[in-house]
């Protein structure tokens, strides 16, 4: 199947005091319609910095995309004007960001932020434009949609903000979404609830998702396959069963590790893999592979060439000398 968003070595850096970060370094993936990649990793791996540059939403200065291809259906974003990127966000490819009450307008209505992108896009009046958002808020889960509409992001509750943030990224029916992280900063009941609501609109609408996410025990109910991340480059990608079942970068064992089990028992007798040391800094990053200097597996070897990216078999990539 031919992919509908192909990212293929992509380098995003920022300028910084300390000098230049090189927070996305030579990333490639791709996305077939109607799948769901889930890109995992801790903080400052380069996860939404990856999604910003997908949507060229880097601010420029201090970043800049040094180079590589962003492909989505055919065309390369990286090669459109202003204008044309304009049509694009929202349209083709709209984004759910991380904090709702920070994304959200605090000073208009929910109305207002919906309507926004319908009659711009889709050349919709008033009318026809408030008449979509009550359904769309009906389709998400908003109660008495008719009446909230009206309503301001502080009259919600984060739960419900994070439902009108899907609403709007739904307005113009896009064809892609990214999720970057959209339920952080939501407790664990209202995270069930949202990753049910992308699953069942996903079967709905057919929506091809870049799911962002930093808890491997979320993403492992909507995604397909799993990329996972570390200091600006994606060091295993596989499918979703194969990365659960038999991780091969140790990066991947010790993030599944920290996965809590609701049983006491296995809970007690699993080995829980503890990293040692800090995460190398993205300035100056270490020669041969990054993750070495907390790898219980480290040899010589790691510190004299970064390791390939290589396929070993079912499109379970990784790079990683004792992944073999």
């Amino acid at each position: 199947m031919t992919a509908l968003l192909q990212v293929k070595d992509l380098r995003t850096s920022f300028f910084t005091p300390e000098g230049e970060v090189k927070a996305v370094d030579g990333v490639s993936f791709c996305i077939c319609p109607g799948e769901a990649l889930a890109v995992v990793g801790e903080s400052g791996c380069g996860k939404s910095v990856t999604s910003l540059s997908i949507m060229r939403l880097i601010p420029h200065p201090p970043g800049h995309i040094l180079g590589g291809q962003i492909l989505f259906d055919g065309r390369d974003l990286l090669k459109l004007n202003d204008r044309e990127m304009r049509r694009i966000r929202g349209k083709e490819i709209a984004t759910i960001f991380q904090d709702p009450m920070t994304s959200l307008n605090p000073v208009l209505t929910i109305r207002r932020q919906i309507t926004e992108s319908l009659e711009l896009h889709l050349g919709m009046n008033a009318q026809q434009a408030r008449q979509r958002s009550v359904e769309l808020l009906k389709m998400v889960g908003i109660p008495c949609p008719e009446q909230r509409i009206d309503d301001y992001p502080h009259q919600f509750s984060g739960g419900m903000r994070q439902r009108v943030m899907i609403a709007i990224a739904l307005a113009c029916s896009p064809r892609s979404i990214i999720a970057d992280e959209p339920t952080t900063a939501l407790d664990v009941t209202i995270q069930a609830q949202i990753v049910n609501l992308l699953e069942d609109l996903q079967d709905s609408f057919h929506l091809t998702y870049l799911f962002i996410a930093h808890d491997l025990s979320v993403v492992c109910h909507i995604s397909d396959r799993v990329a996972v991340m570390y200091l600006g480059k994606i060091v295993e990608l596989a499918d979703r069963d194969s990365l659960y079942k038999q991780p091969l970068h140790p990066y991947t064992r010790a993030l599944l590790s920290a996965i809590p089990i609701p049983d006491p028992v296995a809970e007690e007798k699993r080995e829980r893999i503890i990293l040692t040391g800090d995460v190398p800094s993205p300035v100056n990053p270490p020669p041969g592979c990054r993750f070495r200097q907390r790898c219980p597996l480290a040899f010589g070897h790691c510190q004299d060439e970064e390791p390939e990216f290589r396929n070993l078999g079912d499109e379970h990539w990784v790079a990683c000398y004792r992944a073999a």
